[in-house]
C-alpha cells in the first residue's frame, strides 16, 4: 500500500469535492478560500510514521488574518498562508466530541468510501463551523484570550478592546517573565499612544 496515494484518494473522494463546493481552492494537501483579506485554510497532515501497512491523517484548520498579524509586529504574508503560518490554528480533533486528538487510520483493507465520507461529515460537523465562528475579530480575540502573547493582545487590540489588550500583557509578563521587555515595548507602542 501506498500511503501517500491512499491519503489522497481518501480526501479526493470525500473533503475535495466538499471543499471545493465552498469555495475552497486546493493547493497540495491544504485548501485555502479567501475571505476579505483574511484566510481561512484547511490542511491535511500525513502522519510520519506511515508505512506500507498503515496510514495515518489528520486535519488542521487555521485563520490568517493579517490585521491582528501587523498589530502583533509581522509583516503582512504574501499569497496564500500555510497552515501553520496562521494567526489561529486549531486540529480537528480538539473540535470533536472527545475533544481530543484525532486520527484517520487507513490500512491495506480499509474502504476509502467510507474513511471518505467520514471525513467529509467530521469537517462539514466540527472544521467548518469552527471556520465560520471566528469570521469576527472578536471571536478569534476570544479564542486567544489565555495565551501569554504578543499576538493575544494584539488580537483584542484589533478587536477594539484596549483594556483586555492591556490586561494580556500583564499576563504574559507575568507567565513570562523573560518576555517582559517585549511585552513593554509592544504596550508601550501600542497602548498608551
Amino acid at each position: 500500500m501506498d500511503p501517500a496515494k491512499h491519503i489522497d484518494a481518501v480526501v479526493a473522494q470525500g473533503l475535495a469535492p466538499l471543499l471545493k463546493s465552498q469555495g475552497f481552492a486546493k493547493a497540495g494537501r491544504s485548501f485555502h478560500r479567501r475571505r476579505g483579506d483574511r484566510w481561512q485554510v484547511v490542511n491535511v497532515q500525513a502522519s510520519s510514521g506511515n508505512s506500507a501497512a498503515q496510514a495515518r491523517f489528520t486535519l488542521n484548520l487555521g485563520l490568517y488574518i493579517p490585521q491582528i498579524e501587523v498589530l502583533a509586529g509581522q509583516p503582512p504574508l504574501q499569497g496564500k498562508p500555510k497552515e501553520y503560518e496562521c494567526t489561529l490554528r486549531e486540529r480537528i480533533g480538539a473540535l470533536m466530541p472527545q475533544a481530543r486528538d484525532h486520527w484517520w487510520t487507513l490500512v491495506p483493507d480499509s474502504e476509502p468510501a467510507t474513511l471518505a465520507a467520514e471525513l467529509a461529515e467530521a469537517f462539514a460537523a466540527y472544521g467548518l463551523p469552527w471556520l465560520e465562528g471566528h469570521a469576527d475579530l472578536a471571536e478569534v480575540a476570544a479564542s486567544l484570550a489565555e495565551a501569554p502573547t504578543i499576538l493575544a493582545a494584539a488580537a483584542a487590540l484589533a478587536a477594539g478592546d484596549r483594556e483586555a489588550a492591556a490586561r494580556r500583557i500583564e499576563h504574559m509578563k507575568a507567565e513570562r517573565p523573560r518576555a517582559t521587555a517585549v511585552a513593554e515595548a509592544w504596550a508601550a507602542k501600542h497602548l498608551r499612544a
